[in-house]
């Protein structure tokens, strides 16, 4: 989870409407089993099919790490 605690606003909203971040982050885990250097890692959202914990594989999308 990555807090923001200010809105950002597209120079050409004049509604003031708020504009989601575009967050991006990485981060390198050593293999063990079915975890992550300790850490289960799982999407967000149920039903993301780019997400297969058998082989420790991630692709893009949201992801909750568990420790």
């Amino acid at each position: 989870q990555m807090p923001v605690s200010s809105p950002t606003r597209d120079s050409t909203d004049r509604a003031s409407h708020r504009k989601e971040p575009n967050v991006k982050g990485r981060i390198e885990f050593s293999v063990q089993g079915h975890t992550l250097s300790g850490i289960t890692v799982c999407p967000i959202s149920e039903g993301n099919s780019d997400f297969n914990t058998a082989e420790n594989s991630c692709k893009t999308g949201l992801y909750l790490c568990k420790a």
